[in-house]
């Protein structure tokens, strides 16, 4: 089961059961695959799980896919969840369902409307948000009374599906007692109905795929279908991956790790870990954080941490009450390295991915010191969006100078940001005045003035002496002018002094950028 399935799962359970109902739960497709919706029922519920082949969770197999073992009238509730598109005839499922309900009895159902062939061991169906009324209008052909109370199709969440969810109650006349609805609690979701309420709310047409492929391209999903190519030649089988495994292998959610001590960690970033005390790291931002941040509100926002390190930002961040998505290499991702003498053959690069690792550690220990619930996912920043839904704000903390490519990853990182964009990078030094020190604590009033042209300066060099891991000093003109091609209108430059190693001061400075027009055009 993928993430927003169980998301969507504990939603239902929250919002159409009281804490302490009894009531009896059937869950159809109940294996434990990535996850179950048993753990959401109210404690005193009874749970039956049923499935079509033994496995964890699985309280009993079916010998008849069609054919439930329960008497007429007597379940509170059926919840199926990720498994109706693999049910061949998922009608005749559909109407044994409406049997064992009570006359009061809801029905759960999310199924995908979108996403890779994935058999198990058939794929047979995709459900668009008219879905929910054609089995309502089935149902009455069937002999049946059921209504649909409210169906929507969910946006993506750390991984490639949009979930399409409807709820039912067996009998028209026991509507009145089931007033609550999901959609209400949700933040974000399209295509809405609701019992009594005609019309669709935030009607797309356009899938979340196609919209995600205009705004990376430029181009209608349509017109990309001219330049794809199979993968394989015709006839020849495809690979598919293992069931409820991430389709990509790119922007995908990272492993928990359980990380006791900071011992096994590096702290690029210094934090005070409860239990442990202060942990020194190469910057220390504690009294700094929000000029870093750009002073931006992100209460009740979705956000995007780009470079999350060890995890200080993160924290910052959700204590300011974002729901934040970290997003880094692995340790086993490549570094964009410089290829000096023409090949990636220096030392330096294996040290690097042992201090990703170390780093990554820092982040999940940190998570559960402070009983975080930021999720953390890996990838190249080439490859966003890769799994992940569009967030409210991205935030790009001393990046773009560590990357080949700064453009392109500014564009994968703008394409998926609903509203703002914080860009963080390092003063070029030309700009620097000649007498720098380091021991600076205010920001030189040639800086502040702000003239400088757009520029990139190029920093490696050939004897492979610089700076490892920079490609880039980025003066604050060039990222404007970056963000303003690609549709987000530069509304602040700040500078801020920093310290490196606890004395060396830094000048960096902050580009906080509004989207000029809407996210996603549909096409």
């Amino acid at each position: 089961m993928h993430p927003s399935a169980i998301r969507n799962g504990q939603l239902f359970f929250d919002t159409y059961l009281q804490p302490g109902a009894q009531v009896l739960v059937v869950d159809i497709g109940a294996q434990d695959i990535n996850g179950s919706l048993r753990q959401f029922a109210p404690p005193g519920a009874r749970y039956l799980g049923l499935d079509f082949q033994a496995g964890q969770g699985v309280d009993q197999v079916l010998d008849d896919p069609y054919v439930l073992p329960l008497e007429e009238g007597s379940v509170d509730v059926v919840v199926s969840s990720s498994c109706f598109e693999h049910v061949e005839m998922f009608w005749l499922m559909f109407n044994e369902v409406l049997r064992v309900l009570k006359p009061h009895g809801l029905f759960y159902l999310n199924v995908p409307s979108n996403g890779d062939y994935h058999r198990f061991p058939v794929d047979c169906w995709r459900f668009y948000p008219d879905a929910g009324e054609a089995l309502a209008h089935w149902s009455h052909r069937s002999g049946h009374r059921a209504v649909l109370l409210e169906s929507f199709t969910t946006y993506q969440h750390l991984d490639i599906w949009n979930d399409f969810v409807a709820v039912f109650v067996k009998d028209e006349a026991c509507v009145a007692r089931h007033s609550a609805r999901m959609q209400d609690r949700l933040e974000h979701c399209m295509n809405a109905r609701r019992y009594g309420v005609p019309g669709l709310r935030n009607p797309q047409a356009a899938p979340e795929d196609g919209a995600l492929l205009r705004a990376l391209t430029g181009r209608p999903a349509a017109a990309l279908c001219q330049m794809a190519a199979p993968a394989v030649p015709l006839g020849e089988p495809t690979q598919h991956p293992p069931e409820g495994e991430p389709c990509s292998a790119w922007a995908r959610p990272a492993a928990p790790r359980n990380i006791t001590g900071p011992e096994s960690c590096h702290f690029y970033h210094t934090v005070d870990l409860p239990g442990f005390g202060l942990q020194r790291g190469d910057w220390d931002f504690r009294e700094t954080a929000w000029q870093y941040l750009g002073h931006v509100d992100v209460a009740g926002k979705q956000v995007l941490e780009v470079g999350p390190a060890n995890g200080f930002f993160t924290q910052t961040l959700e204590a300011a009450g974002a729901r934040v998505i970290a997003y880094d290499l692995s340790p086993s991702d490549p570094w964009d390295a410089v290829p000096y003498g023409g090949v990636l053959d220096d030392p330096r690069i294996a040290v690097q991915q042992q201090h990703l690792d170390r780093l990554c550690n820092g982040w999940w220990l940190a998570h559960r010191l402070h009983g975080s619930r930021a999720q953390l996912c890996h990838g190249s920043v080439y490859d966003l969006p890769g799994a992940l839904a569009p967030v409210d704000v991205a935030i790009v903390g001393a990046v773009l100078l560590h990357l080949r490519d700064p453009f392109l990853a500014l564009q994968r990182i703008c394409a998926m940001a609903r509203e703002t964009v914080v860009v963080t990078e390092l003063m070029p030094f030309a700009a620097r005045p000649p007498d720098w020190t380091g021991h600076e604590t205010e920001v030189p009033a040639s800086i502040l003035a702000d003239r400088d042209p757009p520029s990139m300066i190029f920093q490696p060099t050939g004897s492979g002496a610089d700076a490892f891991g920079t490609w880039w000093h980025i003066s604050p003109a060039c990222l404007r002018q970056m963000l303003d091609v690609l549709g987000f209108a530069p509304v602040n430059t700040s500078f801020h002094i920093q310290r490196h190693m606890g004395w060396y001061g830094h000048v960096l400075y902050t580009v906080v950028a509004r989207r000029k027009g809407p996210p996603f055009a549909a096409d």
